[in-house]
């Protein structure tokens, strides 16, 4: 059929209307740190297509139904436009992503709008946009943060973070909460820190600290946002480090002091007290703590942490920890901590795969519990005074010693805690109000290996167990007091009808065997 002028006006203008609607289409732009550029369809196309680096712009508004998924460092350039969702959360993140979110757009969240999950090493930073939302940040690292800076404007129900450790830090910016700040407790961890910006609420009448250390917040004079946060140049110093070399530096926080701690080998010192709601008290490098005769307290969550393989030392002051079922220690895996001339007071002592933690003489605790939170860390007790509630407490999960008593006092008998060679014994020592009625010693000729009990009598203790068994006559319970020695290719023969408890001790007979 022969096509008239008419008819291919007609399709030349459908195939423009055609091309025109394919590239109104596109919503964002990639660009390359080399320039070259390349239009999408939707946002997260244009996110699924950069390897690390690119900018990704706007080129028009556009709402999701559920969530983006950053996968790599990029920079978002919304360009005046609103990205939003209709429900949940909606931003992810992957592992060790950088993002930055600029360009006097909305970014506008259903739910959380930074959601990190378990993600690690993930910073978000918000410069020029505004952002809308239920609360700030959602995740479980401590790794990951939100950094609000100049001429960036948020809205939110809460400022904060809904569950762990995840920094929300507030450097600048405009602020309009309708609810309050939102701190989650089931985990420790600062999540906000504010060190700037102007608010419609009084971060001071928080319920959790959200002011950071060395801040405070005052009137602001505008009839909206009513307080600025500034710096409070009349806080005092905390914290001193003393470097390797001797170059000391004063801090207003304990926690910007073990910041400083860089290279290993530094001294803090600790000038006037310190109290924590729900900081990460985090040691990352080799130290010395030196509480110099002050306090350190802990109200939620864990107390002290160390990062893996580090060595520390915590001497001179008070540590009080925090109630219910928080650790007063933390520790990386292989690292080592030791402990002197401290009073402890905490629930479960130490928690950490394949740590060491040492407490040496002139330690005090007051715990619930003197115990090891994992299978395979290691409690050495050297001496001190301990003063337990609750009872002496061996995780079971995985093998492995856990406590280890070589001296010390307590509070309740330490049988199970005590090491190999070593055995407690009966005490009457009274200090500061409480009664340690044990304490732990050497094995040496004339101590007792095993003890003989039976109703009605008095316990009878024995220098090996052979002897202890011989001077039963049927009935009586044989409890070891320690682990013997020498029965390498020994034959032990039990005279009459027993009951053999070994305790947390162990027999090796070798070649020997039991003659029933």
């Amino acid at each position: 059929m022969k096509k008239t002028a008419k008819m291919k006006k007609t399709l030349m203008a459908v195939a423009l209307a055609f091309c025109v609607g394919a590239w109104a289409a596109d919503t964002a732009r990639v660009t390359a740190s080399g320039g070259a550029t390349a239009d999408y369809a939707s946002l997260q196309a244009a996110l699924d297509a950069c390897t690390g680096g690119e900018t990704v712009t706007m080129l028009a508004d556009e709402t999701v139904s559920g969530k983006l998924t950053i996968p790599v460092s990029v920079t978002l350039d919304l360009n005046g436009h609103l990205v939003k969702n209709t429900s949940g959360d909606l931003m992810g993140f992957a592992d060790n992503v950088s993002f930055w979110l600029c360009g006097g757009g909305t970014l506008q969240g259903a739910s959380v709008v930074f959601q990190f999950q378990s993600a690690n090493s993930v910073s978000v930073n918000v410069t020029n946009c505004t952002v809308k939302g239920w609360v700030g940040t959602y995740g479980s690292k401590s790794t990951c943060a939100v950094n609000a800076f100049a001429d960036s404007s948020f809205e939110f129900s809460f400022l904060g973070s809904g569950y762990a450790s995840v920094y929300f830090n507030v450097y600048d910016g405009r602020f309009a909460l309708s609810s309050g700040w939102w701190q989650g407790v089931d985990r420790p961890g600062t999540r906000v820190s504010l060190q700037g910006g102007i608010f419609n609420l009084d971060p001071a009448a928080a319920s959790s600290r959200v002011l950071a250390v060395g801040y405070k917040a005052e009137p602001s004079g505008d009839a909206v946002y009513s307080y600025r946060v500034v710096e409070d140049t009349s806080a005092g110093f905390v914290a001193r480090v003393t470097t390797a070399g001797g170059v000391s530096t004063d801090y207003q926080s304990l926690l910007l002091a073990l910041e400083a701690c860089t290279e290993g080998g530094e001294t803090v010192t600790m000038l006037a007290d310190e109290s924590f709601l729900f900081e990460t008290v985090m040691i990352s490098t080799n130290i010395v703590l030196d509480l110099a005769g002050f306090t350190i307290s802990k109200s939620n969550g864990d107390f002290l942490r160390f990062a893996e393989g580090v060595t520390a030392t915590v001497r001179g002051g008070t540590i009080r920890g925090a109630s219910g079922t928080s650790s007063c220690f933390v520790l990386g895996a292989s690292g080592t901590v030791t402990v002197t001339n401290c009073t402890v007071n905490g629930f479960a002592t130490v928690y950490g795969i394949g740590a060491t933690l040492n407490f040496m003489a002139g330690t005090v605790a007051n715990v619930r519990y003197l115990a090891s939170g994992s299978g395979t860390a290691v409690f050495n007790i050297y001496g001190g005074r301990y003063a337990v509630s609750d009872g002496i407490w061996h995780a079971t999960g995985a093998p492995g010693t856990r406590i280890r008593a070589m001296g010390g006092r307590f509070s309740v008998d330490p049988s199970l805690a005590v090491a190999d060679g070593y055995h407690a014994v009966s005490d009457n020592e009274t200090f500061d109000g409480v009664a340690y009625s044990h304490r732990v010693k050497a094995n040496e000729v004339g101590d007792p290996y095993a003890v003989v009990t039976k109703d009605g009598e008095q316990p009878r203790g024995y220098e090996t167990i052979q002897t202890a068994l011989n001077a039963c006559t049927g009935g009586e319970t044989v409890t070891l007091c320690a682990t013997p020695t020498g029965l390498n290719g020994v034959t032990l023969t039990i005279p009459a009808s027993v009951t053999l408890d070994l305790g947390r001790y162990h027999m090796t007979l070798g070649n020997g065997y039991l003659s029933l």
